[in-house]
């Protein structure tokens, strides 16, 4: 991804069961001045989507509701926010399901 040329930032939302996981990554990225938005549930992530802006989704494949099927839904129908899937172990089906719905990975949390 190519940061934007207006210098703003990109928007990250990261969409885990655990926002401890990913704790140290939020607060670094904010530090660094990006925006960030975690959600726990594949509900949560939609509603944030449908009422604020991102750039980048990273998205555990597991997360309650689906994940990799909100993942899939935003390939198709929000192509312009990056998606990334996580989890907690590498496996050939989920770097299979990651592939299946466009996004790079899975990265392991």
């Amino acid at each position: 991804m190519q940061l934007p040329q207006s210098g703003i930032l990109p928007r990250i939302l990261f969409a885990s069961t655990s926002r401890s996981t990913h704790s140290d990554v939020i607060a670094e990225l904010e530090i660094r001045g990006f925006g960030t938005a975690w959600r726990g549930s594949a509900d949560e992530t939609l509603a944030a989507i449908e009422t604020d802006t991102y750039d980048v989704a990273i998205i555990e494949a597991n997360l309650p509701g689906g994940g990799l099927e909100i993942a899939e839904r935003l390939s198709s129908s929000r192509p312009e926010i990056s998606v990334v899937i996580t989890c907690t172990e590498k496996s050939f089906d989920t770097a299979g399901d990651a592939s299946r719905v466009g996004a790079p990975g899975p990265l392991t949390e």
